[in-house]
């Protein structure tokens, strides 16, 4: 009887032992999980503009939608959020009150601004007249790349294409500015080579032409004619990425970005087959030149996000994966090009729209921090 107690204690303690392992072992695993969650969210930030506490204010986050922080706070506008290649600094566009009349109007022209994330110092780099669309830092980090829109006709409204816009690339340091587009030539979409020594731009009015001009100022080379107005420089820094749309559909082509001069430039597609026939306004290239994303629509329609595979050759809509319609904008890539984040509006045109982020080759996640409009996100380096 001694001996069967004896086993039954050991038997005992080792279903003891075996269940303290097992919730051990729970544990960590859901530790783990936490952990990977949380770091992951952590190594990844989003800049991006929200209406959801009153005046459009630059937030940042990360892709879970969590660690909110608040970047500006003064009365006015703030847009643009851009990211120096090293990810201490972000570059802004801000308009308010700046003649100090206690009205934010036009006339007080936009200025573009630097805050430093690691001692929460701001400076204001420069003003300029006008109303800005475009803000791009080099890649090399010492410039910075505006597209301004200027009131020629002087009737204060200011939209791209109806009034003459001036491309500007300024010093990071000294704040000095380097004209681009002296004539005023009217410009959309507007891409830095990798090298940051050439700025490609869609020359208007329609049709439009490809154009590329020294980022140190000089007089623009026309590539190709009949492009739609959206564009991206190939991470290669060999390419620039166009719509080209013909009677059997829109095609992404390529074109060398130094053409042989003896030669008529020959673009080749990036698909096997033409999209639908959607108008193209946005093209962003993967960091690893893998994939572009792009926004497309009808004349009257919402538009969409897309990202085409390039070696797969296949498209994928990420507006499948959101319920109800959706008008996508803004999609900017992760640093390692696993994620892609955009803006859009569910339902109809006055609905709100929110952060999105799409796990490339799998599902989109809503990212909402309040009950205001968010927009025009941009990831941290």
């Amino acid at each position: 009887m001694k001996g069967k107690g004896s086993i039954r204690k050991l038997l005992d303690l080792a279903a003891i032992i075996l269940a303290v392992a097992m919730v051990a072992f729970v544990v960590g695993v859901l530790v783990y999980r936490a952990g990977l969650r949380s770091s992951a969210g952590e190594n990844y930030r989003i800049a991006f503009v929200s209406e959801w506490e009153g005046d459009p204010e630059i937030y940042m986050m990360d892709l879970h939608g969590e660690h909110l922080q608040r970047l500006t706070d003064e009365p006015g506008q703030e847009s643009y959020p851009t990211w120096s290649p090293d990810g201490r600094q972000l570059a802004y566009l801000h308009l308010g009150d700046n003649n100090g009349d206690g009205k934010i109007t036009l006339e007080d022209g936009t200025l573009l601004r630097i805050v430093d994330l690691g001692s929460g110092k701001r400076r204001t780099l420069a003003r300029f007249s006008g109303l800005a669309f475009a803000l791009h830092w080099a890649p090399q980090g010492d410039r910075l790349l505006l597209g301004l829109v200027e009131d020629t006709d002087g009737d204060g409204k200011l939209e791209p294409g109806v009034d003459h816009g001036v491309l500007r690339v300024i010093s990071v340091e000294s704040g000095q500015a380097v004209i681009l587009t002296s004539d005023a030539v009217p410009f959309y979409q507007v891409s830095w080579s990798p090298d940051a020594e050439q700025v490609a731009f869609a020359a208007g009015p329609q049709p439009f032409t490809l154009c590329t001009i020294s980022s140190h100022g000089g007089q623009p080379q026309r590539l190709i004619e009949k492009v739609g107005l959206a564009l991206a420089w190939a991470p290669d820094g060999q390419r620039i990425t166009y719509a080209r749309t013909s009677p059997m559909g829109t095609e992404l082509v390529t074109i060398p970005a130094e053409p042989d001069p003896e030669a008529t430039p020959a673009p080749t597609s990036l698909t096997d087959k033409p999209l639908p026939a959607y108008i193209i306004a946005h093209i962003v290239w993967s960091p690893q030149g893998d994939k572009v994303a792009y926004v497309a629509g009808g004349s009257q329609g919402p538009k969409d996000v897309f990202i085409l595979d390039i070696a797969q050759g296949t498209v994928a809509e990420l507006s499948s994966h959101i319920n109800g319609d959706v008008g996508g904008i803004s999609p900017t890539w992760s640093p390692d090009g696993r994620y892609l984040a955009f803006s859009a509006q569910e339902g109809d045109e006055n609905s709100m729209s929110d952060i999105y982020v799409a796990t490339v080759g799998g599902g989109v996640n809503r990212l909402r921090v309040g009950t205001g409009d968010s927009y025009l996100p941009a990831w941290r380096p």
